[in-house]
């Protein structure tokens, strides 16, 4: 038989109880809202700071942009854009390997992109690793690129010197002559033709101001005119490949 001591002992513990599960259910409230607050937080931190990146960018403050872009990317490591955009600074700072590193993240979250490969090619170029280069260059154009022109331009220029360094001068010469299409007149690229028609491995080319340079100068500069289909221009550069190639004037 229950005494009255027993019944306000059972109370006791009934109340005491109750309190502890409201203090139970209180936390595993607060627990759950906890990662939406603390989501809600991180969102409000990554807009305000890829806002600054984004302007320190604009405004040529590119340390400041860098790390700007350092910090909203570890809020959100699945920004492609953001990827993009640092390795783009990075490339132009001359810090080929960290935009290397940049441009393979947008590679992974982006990989039916091209532009992205590309530039992964183009820092790769820099830092002598030739076959990754030409590997990520051929497969970014296939996949389709920024339609920038001078994004386009650097892009052939560099892929037409892989494929010379590499011997493979028709192909090179293809790719020059497009660029010679697109309207690019300059001393590197008529090399490049030049060396693509004479069949000459860039390590092979003629110092600066010997006769030499200047034959293979000259038929680069002929086949970009014919590229342009200039050939009344392209025609006096073509006589006598024989005094040229010997380095007569």
């Amino acid at each position: 038989m229950l005494t009255s001591n027993s019944y306000s002992l059972l109370s006791d513990l009934r109340r005491w109880a109750g309190r502890g599960l409201a203090a139970l259910l209180l936390a595993l409230f607060l627990a759950s809202s906890l990662p939406a607050q603390t989501s809600k937080r991180s969102s409000a931190n990554f807009a305000t700071l890829s806002t600054q990146a984004e302007r320190a960018s604009q405004e040529n403050r590119l340390d400041e942009a860098v790390a700007l872009y350092g910090k909203a990317l570890a809020l959100r490591p699945s920004w492609p854009e953001g990827w993009w955009a640092l390795g783009t600074l990075d490339y132009d700072r001359n810090a080929y390997q960290e935009a290397a590193t940049a441009f393979q993240r947008a590679v992974a979250l982006q990989p039916k992109a091209g532009s992205p490969r590309v530039m992964l090619g183009l820092c790769q170029f820099e830092l002598g690793q030739d076959d990754a280069a030409l590997k990520n260059i051929h497969e970014g154009r296939r996949l389709g690129l920024n339609p920038d022109p001078q994004f386009q331009k650097v892009m052939l220029y560099h892929q037409g010197t892989l494929l010379l360094r590499k011997g493979r001068f028709e192909s090179a010469g293809e790719v020059f002559s497009e660029l010679a299409e697109q309207g690019v007149n300059s001393e590197e690229a008529d090399l490049g033709l030049g060396m693509s028609v004479l069949r000459i491995l860039p390590r092979d080319l003629p110092g600066t101001d010997t006769p030499g340079r200047q034959v293979v100068l000259r038929a680069g500069k002929a086949e970009s005119l014919a590229a342009q289909k200039k050939f009344e221009d392209a025609g006096p550069a073509l006589q006598c490949p024989a005094c040229r190639i010997s380095g007569l004037p």
